[in-house]
């Protein structure tokens, strides 16, 4: 998952995933997307949901110029 402009109270939060899952079968399942938050706000958290799983996630930052 790639957040964009999270911390830019001026512009709007976009963000795109990309997944892949094996299922018992076995069988490989693939899939991406995206949103976008429509309004000009700071970003001070995030909620991932996914029903019946669990996981941990980890946040890596880029410094811009």
């Amino acid at each position: 998952c790639y957040i964009y402009n999270a911390g830019d109270s001026n512009k709007y939060t976009f963000m795109t995933y990309q997944t892949m899952t094996i299922q018992a079968i076995p069988q490989a399942m693939m899939g991406y997307g995206n949103g976008v938050l429509p309004q000009a706000s700071t970003v001070d958290g995030f909620q991932f949901f996914a029903p019946g799983t669990s996981g941990t996630f980890s946040l890596y930052g880029i410094a811009g110029s």
